[in-house]
């Protein structure tokens, strides 16, 4: 049986002695471990929570060595690169971090939340109405209150409003307008203000180009300067053609590797962000599963109330004998130590030869084990009597209750599920505007990627015409490469910019992540952060509860169903004590020897007229003489009428002495045992010691009586109590908060590697990526500056050819040294100029 209040009357006197009680156990699924073979029967029917693992990308291992593909290393690199890159770029302290996430989680609930989500009072018939165990609205009384309006209730916690409690009034919102206002501040001016350097260097490279790229085509296209319009007349080598053509081709090889690089990993954003969003969804599906997988248990705890209070009351109503006659028999078992422990003083005679003293057993032994036992059960008794007394508390005699406990639980859970509903709207609401931003950032990189193609294929179409075709109109399409390349140049380099100010956006989604599952309370409701962070902690989801005397009082019964050893054992062993079998002979006395003391006292006395036959005659010496006491105010007589008898210097009066000392030392230890028997066991017919505790009761029948009366309520009214429905189901509340609760950190850990691992690593790597396709374009748009003015320098489809002489006008007849003279003229012309 799970749950034993019977288990709490058997207590091994020997293993608790001395141990505080109730034992200070932490409640967990640690502490009740002998329970955890119930739990499979007990979540039979419970519905199973599900954690799915991303095919790629969220990793628990981080040792390279333990990674089983190339891909998996590739995404633990990434993104441990990405986050020590970030961590050199963001240094924000706590205390931002800390006064952003609050104001993020303001702006979140504002802007998530329509004008009738965030109103104090509901419809009654709402299933956001906060309702008590009668299912009547709760009433919270002040300015504002639901009751006060007809058909009206409070709403139930949610971002704004916390939970409605009719001991606290008037109901304030978490957030005033004025803390709002500053979280819409915060959120559209200053947090994207603390973003604004990381955005500043593209843009800055973005502008100078423009600039730069727009001074240059002034001055040449208008001003004719850096280099002129027209080609040089004698043309251009192989070299000043070819060397910008095969640049160009490279550079934009290289555009085309980094333009597909990016929209692949600008797919895999998306990839990663569904999962992302999946996690977050199935975080509130598994949440949802856990409070209704705790409230099947909650509820049927609830409808035994009635029968579980009165079992208890009629099995415990009245247990103050319990202690009563435990420290009864403590005080007899004390009495019994403390009498006879020092009731045998030894005595010696005939030169202490011969002696009689208590054995080390009896005195300081079975005396002592009298006390030992009673004090055991005093101790079990007392441990009893706070077990069901904290039972009676825990059930129906206290300010909280099991069943006020289970309704605050059954609210706590109704506010979890109403906030996962909350979050499961707010959650498809930003997978919604993410989806349309998706859409945006993907067909802006995919722009870059058919731009940077058009620009390479332009150029090289119009190199490849002007090569083969004299004066071919083709050329001028590197006019539009190198324009259209300036402009996608520009481009790349504000999305890079822009990438990495999302970058960092990431990198503070990892801390806000972290700083929430450290500490829920700051950013949600008590009872939403009490039951997530019992389970992100492993305890016992009652602790969140504030359902501590519950998990004191379970513990108080498992610890004594561990002891395994009921009171009347105890009585057994005061039974089985072998203080009621000594006798004068365990002290050392022997009739011989009384006989040999006897007859020494007689041998050594002056010849008397009567001889003693027997020891009791010593005592009235004079009637041995036939003669008369001589005084009687001797205090005693018989030795002072030896002494006078005696001769001086014999032997008489010592063994007068020892015959008689010895004979009252036995009767006096006969008497004593007769009266230790009579006060441990009773029915010797003789008196009990003087201040017997007992009265006519001895130590063995008064426990005979307590043990069969402690037996009786053992067997006949505690049984019914361990059959009760209630201690089934709160070990079904245990087992569904110990095994309902593995999945959040599963959750957790997969959230994580996706939001700072995959996300933040691919999102920096596509910065990169359209960071190098900006600066590949530069020297592009100057190769294609290049080939469109060379191109058109080419004549007669040479190179390497100097320029023909100028031809004579017509009907003019150069002679051989004119020809000459221009030919030289024609070599001595300056290197051609772009």
């Amino acid at each position: 049986m799970a749950v034993r209040v019977l288990a709490a009357v058997a207590i091994a006197a020997a293993s608790v002695h001395g141990q505080s009680w109730p034992p200070a156990n932490q409640c967990s699924a640690t502490g009740f471990a002998s329970w955890t073979a119930q739990c499979p029967s007990l979540l039979a029917t419970n519905a199973p929570t599900k954690v799915t693992q991303p095919q790629t990308g969220s990793l628990k291992a981080t040792n390279l060595s333990t990674l089983d593909t190339l891909d998996q290393a590739r995404v633990v690199l990434q993104g441990r690169s990405a986050v020590q890159a970030m961590d050199g770029l963001r240094s924000e302290s706590a205390a931002w971090y800390n006064t952003s996430l609050t104001n993020m989680m303001i702006a979140f609930c504002h802007l998530t939340s329509t004008a009738a989500d965030l109103t104090r009072c509901v419809a009654n018939t709402s299933t956001n109405a906060a309702r008590d165990r009668n299912n009547a609205c709760i009433v919270v009384p002040g300015n504002g209150s639901c009751a006060a309006l007809p058909g009206q209730c409070e709403r139930l916690a949610n971002c704004l409003w916390p939970t409605p409690n009719p001991n606290i009034s008037p109901r304030q919102p978490r957030y005033t307008q004025a803390q709002i206002d500053t979280a819409l501040g915060w959120v559209q001016q200053t947090y994207a203000e603390s973003l604004v350097p990381y955005a500043a260097p593209g843009i800055t490279l973005a502008v100078l180009t423009f600039l730069g790229f727009l001074a240059f085509f002034v001055l040449r296209c208008v001003c004719n300067k850096c280099g002129g319009r027209d080609p040089i007349e004698r043309g251009y080598t192989w070299c000043a053609v070819l060397i910008p053509g095969i640049s160009f081709f490279l550079f934009s090889l290289a555009i085309f590797i980094c333009s597909v690089a990016a929209y692949i990993q600008n797919n895999s954003v998306t990839a990663r962000m569904h999962d992302l969003f999946a996690s977050l969804n199935e975080v509130l599906a598994n949440a949802q599963v856990y409070a209704k997988n705790l409230l099947a248990p909650l509820n049927a705890i609830e409808a035994s109330q009635a029968a579980t209070v009165s079992a208890m009351k009629s099995a415990l109503g009245n247990t103050d004998w319990i202690v009563a006659g435990a420290k009864a028999l403590q005080t007899m078992g004390a009495a019994i130590d403390s009498t006879y422990s020092s009731a045998f003083p030894t005595t010696c005679v005939n030169k202490d030869s011969v002696c009689l003293q208590c054995p080390v057993a009896l005195c300081g032994g079975a005396t002592t084990q009298a006390r030992t036992i009673t004090a055991a059960i005093a101790t079990t008794a007392s441990q009893l009597d706070t077990t069901f007394q904290l039972a009676r508390t825990t059930m129906y005699d206290g300010s909280a209750t099991l069943f006020n406990a289970i309704n605050t639980a059954q609210f706590n859970l109704d506010v979890l599920a109403a906030a996962t509903n909350n979050s499961n709207a707010a959650v498809s609401t930003v997978q919604t505007s993410f989806d349309e931003i998706s859409y945006g950032r993907s067909g802006l990189v995919l722009c870059i990627f058919i731009l940077g193609l058009f620009v390479s294929l332009l150029g090289m179409l119009g190199f490849a015409r002007g090569v083969c075709k004299n004066n071919s109109k083709m050329v001028h399409l590197l006019h539009v490469s190198w324009i259209l390349g300036v402009l996608l140049c520009i481009i790349s380099f504000v999305v890079a910019s822009l990438l990495i100010a999302v970058s960092a956006l990431w990198y503070d989604g990892c801390k806000y992540l972290d700083m929430i599952v450290n500490n829920m309370a700051p950013y949600f409701s008590a009872e939403t952060s009490g039951i997530l962070t019992s389970c992100i902690q492993g305890t016992c989801a009652i602790e969140g509860w504030n359902m501590k005397g519950q998990c004191r009082y379970k513990h108080a019964r498992r610890a004594a169903n561990d002891a395994g050893v009921a009171p009347l054992t105890a009585f057994q062993q005061l039974q089985s004590n072998p203080i009621t079998v000594y006798s004068l002979g365990d002290f050392g006395y022997s009739a011989d020897i009384q006989a040999t003391l006897l007859s020494a006292a007689v041998r050594d006395m002056p010849p008397q007229k009567v001889t003693a036959s027997k020891v009791e005659q010593l005592e009235t010496p004079w009637d041995l003489y036939e003669s008369t006491l001589a005084s009687s105010g001797c205090k005693d007589p018989s030795l002072c009428f030896m002494q006078k008898k005696c001769n001086p210097g014999s032997a008489c009066l010592v063994s007068f002495q020892d015959a008689r000392v010895y004979a009252k030392a036995a009767a006096k230890i006969q008497s004593t045992l007769y009266m230790m028997n009579q006060d441990y066991q009773g029915n010797t017919n003789y008196n009990n010691s003087k201040g017997w505790p007992g009265g006519s009761q001895s130590l063995l029948n008064a426990g005979l009586t307590y043990a069969t009366k402690l037996n009786a309520f053992v067997t006949t009214q505690l049984p019914p109590l361990t059959k009760l429905s209630v201690w089934s189901q709160i070990n079904a509340v245990e087992c569904t908060s110990d095994a309902g609760c593995s999945w959040i950190n599963q959750e957790y850990a997969i959230v994580h590697d996706l939001l700072c691992q995959d996300l933040l690593g691919l999102c920096l790597n596509i910065a990169l990526c359209v960071f190098l396709v900006a600066l590949f374009l530069l020297p592009l748009a100057v190769c294609g500056i290049l080939l469109q003015k060379r191109l058109r320098g080419i004549r007669g489809g040479t190179y390497g050819n100097m320029e023909q002489p100028e031809a004579p006008a017509p009907g003019v007849q150069l002679t051989p040294k004119q020809k000459l003279q221009a030919k030289l003229d024609a070599l001595t012309k300056g290197p051609p100029t772009v």
